[in-house]
Order: C-alpha cells, then structure tokens, then sequence
C-alpha cells in the first residue's frame, strides 16, 4: 500500500475499517482523556494529529474512535505529543516514521526506499518506544545504513547504475558511458556523455546488469527520448559536467533496477566516497567487464592542493 496518504484516503480507509469492526467510544470530545484497548493512556485528538495512525492504517489496524467532528475522525492517540499533520509523515516497513521535508529529492528517495524495499534503511527515521514514566508512546531517533565495499561489485549493490548505448541499432550498441538512475524516467549522468565522438548521440540505456557479458535476459533495455545538458555546460571546459537522459518509456524498479537518492544539503560531512563505473581499470586498458566501485576519493578541497586546480573549482 503506497501511504503517502491524503486527508481523503485517510479518512477513506479509516471509514473502510470502522465498518468492518467498529469500537467506538460513547461520543468523548476532543481533548478528553481515553484508553486503548491495551490500557495504554490516551487523548481524543483528530485522525491528522496522531502520528501512530499512519503505520495503524499501512497495517490496515482500525484506529478507536472517540467522536466525530462533523466528518473529521476523533480517535485515542497513545502518542505522548502530537503533531500539526499526518500527511507530512511516511512509515517504513520496519515501523520507522520520517517527516516530509519538501526538498523534492529527499522526499522522493525516502518515497521510493519505503515503496520499493531496498536492501537498506533510511538514516534519520523516529522509532516509537513506551515511555513507562508517561504511559505512553514516545519517538526517538535511530539511524542505521547499510553500506557495502569491495573493488568487484555484487549483484544488486548499486541498483541505481546505468549503462549508455551508442549507435544506431540496440544490439550491436556500443555501451561506453554510465549514469545514475535517479526516478522512473530520467539518468543523471555526465554531459560529455550525451554525445559520442566517433558513435554519435547517447540512443540506450541498460539498466540490472552487473557485468556487460551478463546474459540477455539480464539486461533491461530502454531507447533515449531526449537529453537535457546543463545549460552552463561549455566544451571543452570541464566545470557544469552534469546532465539528464529521458528513457522513452517508465523503467520499471525491481531488486537490481532502483534510484539512486541525491544529496539535497550543501555540506558533506562523510569522509568516505565512493565511485561506481564500468569504465577503464587504468591507463591504456580496456573498459571493464563488471561494474568497479572505488572508495578511495579525497575530497575536492584535497585535490586542488594535490593537483593544483583552479580557485573556481573550489568556488563552485
């Protein structure tokens, strides 16, 4: 069930539930005190102030009513506080709530992770606990993040890759360049990418595959409907080097084909980064066969005093 629940749908799916198995309370107004089936301490607060609500109906649990006010559900929260709005709130699989934080790219990687069950938890999500001294339900951060390593990729360890085809027939492509599936449509790649010299534009892309000799039914094919370069991006400089790719239809995600979650702060506080790519393993040699991932990545501020780079580079 997708939760990214409406005050409709909520209401919706709570009606659904009362009249499958109604326990209704003799018509306590909002405020006053209740108690849940289990014992626990509770407050009459509406349907969209209750945090817990948003997980009862993902389990398709039928919240206690107190009263209505006209049609607006009154229910029991056991939560010890309550918030402004449920539909800012998004439940895991695992029972870890997120708050919507209307940046569009943070929002959409904690939608697809919850919806599309990756082989790993969000940081940040509020876990519920009993708080015996209330007797009642509070929240507290967790924050857990599995991260995998290795030179050699594993199957499904980096489901967002995405190779890029050119030429002019999808079988015989030559797959030179690579880009991060970031939504059901759109990779985000390098815009030196988009345009091949010797095999011209960027035409498909190829996405589930861990190694370029995977067997056929491995590889999940798409044709480019359009590209979408940086407009500050001027060959042959180096500096704006970012671009999209359109797939002409909507890839379906599945265990080794899901998106990659952007960054949406300005300040990167991890020491480690990795580099994922089929490309080269060194100077002179031939593209690689399975998917290589790099962890050993100095941060920019540490290249411009190695490499000498432009002020610019760090400016920008």
């Amino acid at each position: 069930m997708n939760i990214k629940y409406s005050y409709f749908n909520i209401n919706a799916i709570f009606i659904s539930l009362i009249v499958i198995n109604s326990f209704v309370f003799c018509e306590l107004p909002e405020g006053s005190e209740c108690v849940s089936e289990e014992g626990m301490l509770g407050t009459c607060v509406s349907i969209n102030k209750c945090m817990q609500v948003v997980k009862d109906l993902k389990d398709k649990s039928r919240p206690q009513v107190c009263s209505y006010k006209d049609e607006e559900p009154i229910i029991c929260c056991t939560d010890c506080e309550h918030i402004n709005d449920t539909n800012s709130v998004m439940v895991d699989r695992f029972g870890l709530h997120y708050f919507k934080s209307n940046r569009k790219a943070e929002d959409k990687c904690i939608e697809y992770v919850i919806d599309e069950q990756y082989p790993c938890q969000l940081q940040g999500g509020l876990q519920r606990y009993l708080d015996d001294e209330r007797n009642c339900y509070a929240y507290t951060p967790t924050a857990v993040l599995t991260v995998a390593g290795g030179m050699d990729a594993g199957r499904g360890e980096y489901p967002h890759m995405t190779l890029l085809g050119y030429g002019d027939d999808m079988q015989s492509a030559q797959w030179l360049c690579g880009g991060s599936l970031i939504s059901h449509r759109y990779i985000l790649t390098a815009a030196h990418c988009i345009t091949s010299h010797a095999s011209g534009p960027v035409k498909f892309l190829a996405l589930g595959i861990l190694k370029r000799s995977d067997q056929e039914d491995l590889w999940h094919k798409y044709k480019v409907k359009r590209t979408i370069p940086s407009p500050e991006y001027h060959p042959p400089s180096k500096y704006n080097d970012i671009a999209l790719v359109e797939s002409d239809k909507w890839i379906k995600f599945n265990h080794h084909i899901l998106p990659a979650c952007l960054n949406t702060v300005d300040t990167v506080e991890h020491t480690t980064a990795f580099a994922t790519g089929w490309g080269a393993k060194g100077h002179r040699r031939g593209l690689s066969d399975s998917l290589q991932t790099v962890s050993r990545l100095k941060k920019v501020e540490k290249r411009i005093q190695i490499y000498n780079f432009p002020k610019a580079f760090k400016e920008n």
